[in-house]
């Protein structure tokens, strides 16, 4: 076909008819690639991944299974802030999107601990004596004073109301009450604030004050055990002032920041006032 043939083709009804259902065959053929690609990858159907930290593996699958996601546990540690068998975390995390089938992999709490070795900390200081606790998965429990002279240095180590000897065998996570030597002239302690601080950290900041954590209130935000650990604590008693070493701290937590923070300024605000007059 010589170039002038070519030119009254193209300008001719058959190649623009040509023309036209290929660009319509096009068309079809990319809007049933889009159609059979989005009924494959369920597009559109996302849903959010529940938040089952602190059920039990019956309740978590129960709700994953009604969001048409699987389950399966990954891995399991000891927390003893949660139940046995409770869920400790989870992969998503909750409220990620995710599509129809996904596997939501959990980690349970085990239901028996793994046993430690009781190190030997009598005779050091109470400081010294957390560290070591806490570095072999242990906590310090309750601090009691009897008259010595080695002021704040551990005379015994008690698991459960009985002495326990070095390489005795016990759960991790255990607290471990000491007994220290009052020693002479250490009458009291000051009250730190631990207002807006978790638990956790409460009880660290008290035991370096020889004082102990007392009663714990919950207010209407702490529905399950696992909602403790992320709470805050908003009131103290006492608040401030001077005690004798071991006495005890009441504390009241939350989950409502809000309350939190405003309970926070107050006893700044109180902290002030007090240092004015020191």
């Amino acid at each position: 076909m010589d170039f002038n043939n070519l030119k009254q083709f193209i300008k001719s009804s058959a190649f623009k008819n040509q023309l036209k259902w290929l660009g319509i065959g096009t068309l079809v053929f990319f809007i049933l690639i889009t159609f059979i690609l989005r009924f494959y990858t369920n597009h559109g159907s996302s849903r959010a991944v529940p938040d089952v930290k602190g059920m039990t593996l019956a309740e978590a699958s129960n709700l994953i299974d009604d969001k048409g996601l699987n389950v399966q546990v990954s891995d399991s540690v000891f927390d003893k802030t949660l139940p046995p068998g409770a869920v400790v975390d989870q992969d998503p995390k909750a409220g990620a999107k995710v599509k129809k089938n996904r596997t939501i992999f959990l980690v349970m709490n085990a239901t028996v601990p793994e046993m430690i070795k009781m190190p030997n900390i009598v005779g050091i200081s109470v400081r010294q004596a957390t560290s070591m606790l806490e570095s072999v998965g242990l906590e310090v429990g309750t601090l009691s004073y009897i008259p010595d002279i080695a002021t704040n240095n551990v005379l015994a180590q008690k698991y459960r109301g009985l002495e326990v000897s070095e390489n005795k065998l016990v759960p991790k996570g255990s607290r471990i009450d000491l007994v220290l030597g009052k020693g002479v002239g250490l009458e009291s302690t000051k009250v730190p604030s631990i207002i807006g601080l978790s638990l956790a950290k409460a009880r660290q900041l008290l035991t370096g004050s020889f004082l102990n954590t007392g009663a714990v209130v919950a207010d209407n935000t702490i529905k399950i055990a696992a909602d403790s650990v992320s709470a805050v604590i908003y009131k103290q008693k006492p608040s401030s002032g001077f005690v004798n070493p071991g006495s005890y701290i009441d504390v009241w937590i939350t989950k409502d920041l809000e309350k939190a923070k405003s309970a926070t300024s107050e006893s700044e605000n109180v902290d002030e006032s007090e240092n004015q007059y020191e």
